[in-house]
């Protein structure tokens, strides 16, 4: 309930204020971080029939086609 109060006194502006100062990738605040999970051999050896994904490393967020091609 009182995450419900909170939200309600969110306008508009706070949340394009939101995104122009963390998501945007024009704003000098922007992090971003990627995480890679590995499964263990045991889950490995469970799933035995799911091909495995090759991944560009050399692939970035602005080669967006790049990575979508290479899943």
């Amino acid at each position: 309930q009182l995450l419900s109060e909170i939200l309600r006194k969110f306008e508009r502006k706070d949340l394009i204020q939101f995104y122009d100062h963390y998501i945007s990738p024009r704003s000098p605040h922007r992090r971003k971080l990627m995480v890679f999970v590995r499964p263990s051999p045991l889950a490995s050896s469970l799933n035995d029939e799911i091909p495995e994904i090759k991944i560009n490393e050399k692939a970035t967020t602005t080669d967006l086609p790049e990575v979508k091609y290479d899943l």
